[in-house]
């Protein structure tokens, strides 16, 4: 890859041909007994890949390898560590590391990579870190793709066809040059993305102080306690604001079951038309109304099973698996057998239970009974509380709380574009740096 156009004064070698010496890892042991066969030592891990020029490999576990082994598989400033084994349909094995003088001394402790990792030691004739650069770019552009192989699951690097890789080679001075410009930008990037992730963890709490603060009335009132849970299972708490009252949910909503019509007839989904939430709809619709979802089915499917067609604004609560996430139908729509569907009556209005129902989400997740998968079950939602506000006050503050999600979604909105400028960044420098057009 991109060997065929290089510049004229550049050369092109395959990765085998320019490296000295490559090894896979040692997982080692956890423990071991001191009889002096086994040395103490840190072990990369792919886990540790992620902002490693941050951390540089302070978050390696502690493990026991033969004094032997270590012998061969010590690092030292200027290796390549190359995922072989791992990864998954959404990422790719070949992802790279470049274990420099900081990493080797890092927390003072020598270390190996993990057996699911190889440690590659290049020849002193290439920068390591110019050779680190293009191995990057092969994984960044999806070309590592074609050197592996494996389940869906468990991906394996073939790294005899991966070593045959042509490296587009500038003379060492303009690969140290190409390095140090690179180096001192991907650490601008490394820098910047925590500060991004920071500013989402922002917006979420945010997005729930703002749903706790509204449900419980603080907006209206600061002396209302922030923390109450609006709404509980079989029981009552008496720490209720003025005017406002606990009342069982199935007297003011009516609750419905869904159901999922049989999925190996076609003839139940064939040119759909009623949506229906499942769950792998709920996590994209959690605080949100929906009129859109990933499967669709008929009214041959609906005649053929329990699921109902459910009116607009039906309030709907996963109940398992992904228990609390709510949501409000934007359409007439039905619902996998995963939720329960309140339909609410004249007292309550829909989007004050919906934010009722995510300021409750933890404490429902609490509540859920289950061994392996946490279940809200019918006896359980037949017996929920809701604490209560006249109607035009669950206006307001549903009002209130809908105005501010809205600045929550115009920031994060402001994030991901911001994200996806930088996303782009690695891709754009690398592509000029091997077309020759960065020095």
């Amino acid at each position: 890859m991109m060997t065929e156009h290089i510049p004229e004064n550049w050369t092109a070698k395959p990765l085998k041909e320019i490296t000295d010496f490559v090894i896979g890892g040692d997982w080692g042991e956890p423990t071991t007994s001191t009889n002096g066969n086994y040395k103490e030592v840190l072990c990369i891990r792919g886990s540790d890949f992620k902002h490693w020029n941050i951390h540089k490999g302070a978050n390696a576990l502690s493990r026991f390898v033969k004094s032997a082994s270590f012998e061969k598989r010590k690092l030292i400033a200027g290796d390549i560590i190359i995922e072989i084994s791992g990864g998954g349909p959404d990422q790719p094995v070949g992802r790279v590391i470049l274990f420099d003088e900081e990493a080797a001394k890092k927390l003072g402790i020598e270390k190996v990579c993990s057996n699911f990792l190889r440690l590659l030691r290049l020849s002193d004739s290439v920068s390591k870190a110019y050779v680190f650069y293009y191995l990057q770019f092969l994984y960044i552009t999806g070309e590592v793709v074609k050197y592996q192989g494996g389940s869906n699951n468990l991906r394996n690097l073939k790294y005899p066809a991966y070593s045959g890789i042509k490296i587009p080679l500038p003379p060492i001075e303009e690969q140290k040059q190409i390095s140090d410009i690179l180096d001192r930008a991907f650490q601008h990037i490394e820098v910047l993305k925590p500060k991004l992730d920071y500013f989402l963890e922002r917006i979420t709490k945010f997005r729930r102080t703002v749903v706790a603060y509204g449900i419980s009335g603080k907006f209206i009132d600061d002396s209302f306690d922030a923390n109450i849970i609006p709404i509980t299972i079989g029981h009552i708490n008496n720490n209720a604001p003025p005017g406002w009252k606990w009342t069982k949910l199935t007297t003011i909503a009516k609750l419905e079951s869904g159901h999922t019509p049989r999925k190996s007839v076609d003839a139940y989904w064939d040119n759909g038309n009623i949506p229906w939430i499942s769950l792998q709809d709920i996590r994209l619709a959690h605080g949100k109304i929906i009129s859109e979802t990933k499967l669709m089915t008929n009214e041959k499917g609906i005649a053929n099973s329990s699921a109902r067609i459910l009116p607009k604004g039906t309030v709907c609560l996963s109940r398992d698996i992904s228990v609390g996430f709510t949501t409000v139908m934007g359409r007439e729509m039905a619902t996998s057998q995963h939720f329960a569907n309140w339909i609410c009556g004249e007292c309550i209005h829909n989007m004050y239970l919906l934010y009722a129902f995510m300021a409750s989400r933890y404490s429902l997740i609490a509540s859920s009974t289950g061994t392996t998968v946490g279940s809200i079950y019918m006896p359980a939602l037949k017996d929920m509380y809701i604490l209560l506000p006249p109607i035009d006050v669950q206006y307001s503050i549903a009002k209130k709380i809908e105005d501010l999600l809205k600045i929550a979604q115009d920031m994060e909105n402001q994030y991901q574009s911001v994200k996806t400028k930088v996303d782009k960044i690695p891709l754009a420098l690398l592509t000029k740096t091997f077309n020759g057009k960065l020095v």
